[in-house]
């Protein structure tokens, strides 16, 4: 439901910030509709990827890093002077996902697995964050920069990274979730396979 919900927000959000087009006094109001996405649209798929994770210690550090980056993300709305699209704070959006993502693929790695990894619904849906974060990184690392020209032409990588997305998470939806995706729950046993696989000990080498 909540990937449902955010497709609804998203799709009405970017229906209202074209149908703002680019007139200086809408700059204001579509300032702060890509704004409060950017925060929405970090929190949803952080709790994605908290939400696929076993291993504990991986989702603390994700309730660690998230209140950090909206703090910031807050603070950089209030403090800002301009109406341009605040590309610092979609760069580390961007960045702490991908992040993110990358630890779902570590533990599918760390913890054996009786089916393949592509069985779940729960790859489709990291797949399709990690694809539409990596694939908007350097477009929104420059969009502040770019001409209004160059935005039209270079919004093509966004939304073809977007598309990517909905498929991918239409995949997810469809998919019947059989056992496997509930193999492994939260347990002891998963945090030592975490521990363990970070240590190194110079007299026993094996």
């Amino acid at each position: 439901m909540v990937i449902v919900f955010f497709a609804l927000y998203s799709f009405v959000n970017d229906s209202i910030v074209l149908g703002l087009g680019d007139s200086q006094e809408n700059n204001a109001i579509i300032f702060r509709l890509l704004s409060l996405f950017t925060i929405i649209e970090f929190c949803v798929f952080a709790l994605i990827i908290y939400w696929c994770l076993n291993i504990r210690k991986l989702k603390i550090f994700i309730v660690f890093v998230s209140p950090i980056f909206i703090i910031f993300s807050i603070f950089q709305f209030l403090n800002s002077t301009s109406f341009y699209i605040d590309s610092l704070s979609i760069t580390i959006e961007n960045l702490i996902i991908i992040c993110f993502a990358i630890l779902y693929f570590y533990e599918q790695l760390a913890i054996p697995q009786n089916s393949f990894i592509y069985n779940s619904f729960r790859f489709w849906l990291i797949l399709g964050i990690l694809i539409y974060s990596t694939g908007t990184f350097f477009f929104f690392l420059q969009s502040d920069k770019l001409t209004d020209g160059q935005w039209e032409d270079w919004s093509l990588i966004n939304y073809f990274c977007t598309i990517l997305k909905i498929i991918f998470f239409s995949v997810a939806i469809l998919m019947k979730k059989d056992n496997s995706d509930n193999i492994y729950k939260e347990n002891p046993l998963l945090d030592d396979i975490f521990e363990k696989s970070f240590e190194f000990d110079p007299n026993n080498p094996d």
